[in-house]
């Protein structure tokens, strides 16, 4: 192990899409250590403490699983490299990187196709590693502006082009938003060309669409959008949920079995002893099967529906039953109701 490998934190989650970074960056000529090189069989949190040590770079991929709450190991590791001055963080996801490392800047990889060693972010990226690698100062990104003069065009994208490119130099993302948010039209042109944190015309379509205040909804467009624009709001919708019981009873059914034993009193014909045993499992269910409990102040049972699996007769001295059953017990239940917003 040297000094100078460049050494790996990120969320086991988010491997798949780590790796081409990994191949990529030694493609280019810059020796890589990350923990998929571990060899079997070795105490992995010993080898990982001495790679990080060993280090000259430590690059840090910020994801929406490892700024969460369980990434607190890659926030570990990530300390340790700002602590040496040779953090590079990268952001693979729309996300902000945790409290404590907003101070240095991030290089935007989630919208690098994970091929092209000529991509101007990942250039971004490796002109970075390169740099703190050599003990140097980290250069200006170019990726952002060299990423909007290639997307924007000719033609439906003329009227912003002149306005966002000559004020790059001032302010590229404060321009970016001002214009593209000056209409549907522009913010759709916008964020299907990834600007100004846009979100692409179909995301618009579905975020103004969602039933308001549906947890469901916001859980639905996160699935369909994990790095739209609207993701990060509609997780803070989320983690601002309340609770409370619903204003009107749904009905609820539930099923279970049981039996009632062999009446003792004899009856006259075989129909009325069966009839007799399905009177008492209608009785029965209401208190003895579980389904058929209530399971709290909100519900309350409406009917209880028997349908017979065995009957169990004898004819000495008359007729009597038991009977096995099934039972369907309808509720009325006012439930929890969660609200986001």
């Amino acid at each position: 192990m040297t000094g100078a490998r460049v050494f790996f934190s990120y969320k086991r989650e988010d491997e798949a899409r780590v790796y081409p970074m990994v191949r990529a960056l030694e493609a280019a000529g810059v020796p890589v250590w990350w923990d998929r090189a571990l060899p079997g069989a070795e105490n992995w949190r010993e080898n990982i403490q001495s790679a990080l040590d060993d280090a000259g770079v430590v690059v840090v991929v910020w994801s929406a699983a490892s700024v969460g709450p369980a990434g607190d190991f890659v926030r570990d590791e990530a300390s340790r490299g700002k602590a040496r001055g040779i953090l590079v963080p990268v952001t693979i996801d729309r996300v902000a990187p945790p409290l404590g490392f907003g101070e240095i800047q991030s290089i935007d990889l989630s919208r690098w196709n994970g091929r092209s060693q000529r991509d101007p972010d990942f250039r971004d990226f490796v002109a970075a590693v390169r740099a703190r690698l050599a003990g140097e100062a980290v250069p200006a990104a170019t990726g952002p502006s060299a990423r909007l003069q290639r997307r924007i065009g000719v033609g439906a994208v003329g009227l912003i082009a002149a306005a966002l490119l000559g004020a790059l130099a001032l302010n590229l993302l404060g321009v970016q938003n001002g214009l593209c948010g000056a209409s549907d039209g522009l913010s759709d042109l916008c964020g299907n060309a990834g600007l100004g944190d846009r979100p692409t015309r179909e995301e618009r379509l579905a975020w103004e669409a969602r039933e308001p205040g549906s947890c469901p909804a916001l859980r639905r467009h996160i699935a369909r959008f994990p790095n739209g624009a609207h993701a990060a709001e509609a997780s803070r919708l989320l983690a601002a949920a309340t609770t409370g019981r619903a204003t009107t009873a749904a009905p609820v059914e539930r099923t279970g079995i049981g039996y009632v034993r062999t009446s003792e009193a004899a009856l006259a014909s075989r129909a009325a002893a069966e009839a007799d045993a399905l009177a008492r499992a209608k009785a029965d269910a209401r208190i003895a099967v579980p389904a058929c409990l209530a399971a709290g102040p909100d519900e309350q049972l409406l009917d209880v529906r028997i349908t017979p699996t065995d009957y169990r007769c004898d004819s000495i001295g008359g007729h009597r039953c038991g009977l096995t059953y099934s039972a369907a017990c309808h509720f009325s239940v006012r439930g929890v109701v969660e609200t986001c917003g």
